[in-house]
């Protein structure tokens, strides 16, 4: 995802934003996952299989969450 900074995309898909993948307690994981996050304009979709990281559980928690998840089920 830090090939993506300064560019905007209609939609994101972001696959596999688990907190093994993108752990927060890593300040670069976190980092690119911000840039992943704010790449879009008008739709974010997020896949997970596990438990999603925890900065995305508190954004997701809020009410006007306008975010659309899919948890695998594999």
């Amino acid at each position: 995802s830090y090939l993506l900074k300064a560019l905007e995309f209609d939609a994101v898909i972001i696959n596999d934003a688990s907190e093994c993948k993108y752990n927060s307690n890593s300040v670069i994981a976190i980092k690119l996952l911000y840039v992943a996050i704010t790449r879009g304009l008008h739709e974010l979709y997020i896949n997970h299989k596990e438990e999603l990281t925890k900065p995305l559980n508190t954004m997701l928690s809020k009410k006007n969450s306008k975010i659309k998840t899919l948890k695998n089920k594999d």
